[in-house]
């Protein structure tokens, strides 16, 4: 299992936000993301901030301003989006591995890594999707 902070947590989901409701008229606003999602605007600020440093979302100021996507949902994964997110930079262990118990979690975080970097917000959509979808009534 993967431990995300509540911020990773709800950067996935702001992002997935921004990616379903920029269509209707370019930039989503804070303030309707924050309705939607009832988490605070400022938070959502805080969290968007780093994601605009990263290169995943993009300010528009004035009217009907807000936030947008800045790349395709196909480029954008959810190791992308926590990455970004992330209160300390983490990298390998350089230090041999002691036990089997050890090797195990490391083995663990490298295939959560790696599932993570294939699911992108178009997948995520995708299969949201396919599963809210009403089967088609036959026509007699």
């Amino acid at each position: 299992m993967i431990n995300l902070t509540r911020k990773q947590r709800y950067g996935v989901e702001l992002m997935l936000d921004i990616a379903l409701h920029e269509h209707q008229g370019g930039a989503v606003s804070t303030l309707s993301i924050a309705q939607r999602q009832a988490i605070s605007a400022s938070y959502i600020e805080q969290i968007l901030l780093p994601l605009r440093k990263a290169g995943l979302v993009k300010s528009v100021r004035g009217p009907g301003g807000g936030y947008q996507i800045c790349r395709d949902l196909e480029d954008i994964t959810v190791l992308h989006i926590i990455r970004a997110l992330e209160s300390r930079l983490t990298e390998a262990s350089v230090t041999p591995k002691k036990n089997k118990i050890q090797q195990l979690w490391a083995d663990l975080k490298t295939q959560t890594t790696e599932f993570l970097s294939t699911v992108t917000l178009r997948t995520i959509i995708q299969s949201s999707n396919k599963e809210h979808s009403l089967p088609m009534k036959k026509q007699i």
